[in-house]
C-alpha cells in the first residue's frame, strides 16, 4: 500500500496525463484509484523485471527516488 503522500502524487499526475479534473481522480486509497482507473479500462502496472523495462508510448512510472515521488515518462522525448 502506498502512503498518503504518493497517492496524492500519483493521483494528480493521473488527472494531468487523461486531462481531467484532479478533484475527479481519487487519492484516498490505491484500490479506489484502482477501481476509477478500471472504469475507463486503465490500471497500474508493476513491471518486473524493473531493470530495462520499455513500453511503447506513454506511461507513468512510480519510482523509488524519495518518499511521495511520481514521474511521468514520454518514450518520445526519453523524459
Amino acid at each position: 500500500m502506498r502512503d498518503e503522500k504518493t497517492l496524492r502524487s500519483l493521483a494528480g499526475c493521473v488527472s494531468c496525463v487523461l486531462g481531467v479534473d484532479r478533484g475527479e481522480v481519487p487519492a484516498a486509497s490505491e484500490v479506489a484509484l484502482r477501481q476509477w482507473l478500471s472504469g475507463m479500462n486503465l490500471d497500474l502496472v508493476s513491471p518486473v523485471p524493473h531493470d530495462g523495462f520499455a513500453w511503447p508510448g506513454r506511461f507513468l512510472a512510480l519510482r523509488r527516488c524519495g518518499e511521495g515521488s511520481v514521474r511521468r515518462r514520454d518514450e518520445r522525448s526519453g523524459r
